[in-house]
């Protein structure tokens, strides 16, 4: 018990300095530096994100394109042959409906 009892009086210390030393003029100084810096990370973060983002957005677009022109490029001829049997039935379809 006296020790749980030394860890409040301590903390209740601990936080009445700390409570103190943010209301000096030292105290506030450092209190606007952090927040100064936690500002410029903050917005720091926000950059690096969207760059990432859009770096990787790019990086999928290209590999999905290159993945499409190789498939195409390596199976020419299956597509063209689907195509040549489906472009009739679907043409007359359009044609023929009411």
């Amino acid at each position: 018990m006296k020790n749980k009892n030394a860890i409040l009086v301590g903390s209740a210390l601990a936080a009445g300095a700390v409570a103190y030393f943010l209301t000096t003029e030292k105290g506030k100084q450092v209190k606007q530096t952090i927040s100064d810096k936690a500002k410029q990370l903050n917005e720091e973060l926000k950059t690096s994100l969207t760059n990432s983002k859009e770096n990787v957005t790019n990086e999928v677009k290209t590999t999905a394109n290159n993945a499409v022109a190789d498939f195409i490029l390596n199976h020419k001829s299956t597509i063209l042959n689907a195509a040549s049997v489906l472009a009739p039935i679907v043409l007359k379809r359009m044609f023929t409906r009411k």
